[in-house]
């Protein structure tokens, strides 16, 4: 999932993947900041006709305005484990953080927090998700092509 900023109204758009090969649905939702955005956004995922085949959300913890605490409110309402990927400013160890989960790939490393899963299994999911040597899974990739494409086509500079 991603979204785009358009002062307090935010679209979020989700893309449903099977694995990393097969697109299988495009969710939007247009929510207001102000209001209570995670129920707008909770419907708009029980609703789709892939709910039922989603078994994860994967998301950046900065896609919501109170990052973490966001995500385990759509957790809860969703009923659907989540991952989140830690921004890079913040601290990089997890002892501190029990949910947290270090990833790599080479040289490359990624902080997720998990919500709902065995940090084995979010690994094994993450690590699916994402083609090649990347750490981003293609789903959330290709979310935020789409909401900067919005953006840039929305708001011109």
């Amino acid at each position: 999932m991603a979204t785009t900023d358009l002062r307090r109204e935010r679209r979020l758009v989700g893309i449903i993947f099977r694995g990393n090969l097969w697109l299988d649905g495009i969710l939007t939702c247009s929510f207001d900041t102000h209001t209570d955005y995670i129920s707008d956004i909770a419907q708009t995922i029980l609703k789709s006709r892939q709910y039922s085949q989603i078994r994860v959300i994967i998301s950046r913890e900065t896609l919501l305005p109170k990052g973490i605490q966001d995500l385990r409110k759509l957790n809860i309402k969703t009923r659907l484990p989540t991952i989140s990927i830690k921004s890079h400013s913040q601290s990089t160890t997890t002892k501190s953080r029990p949910r947290c989960l270090r990833i790599q790939r080479g040289r490359r490393k990624i902080l997720v927090q998990t919500l709902e899963l065995d940090k084995e299994f979010a690994r094994e999911i993450f690590l699916v998700g994402c083609r090649g040597n990347s750490l981003t899974p293609e789903a959330l990739r290709i979310a935020e092509l789409i909401t900067a494409t919005l953006k840039t086509s929305i708001c011109p500079k």
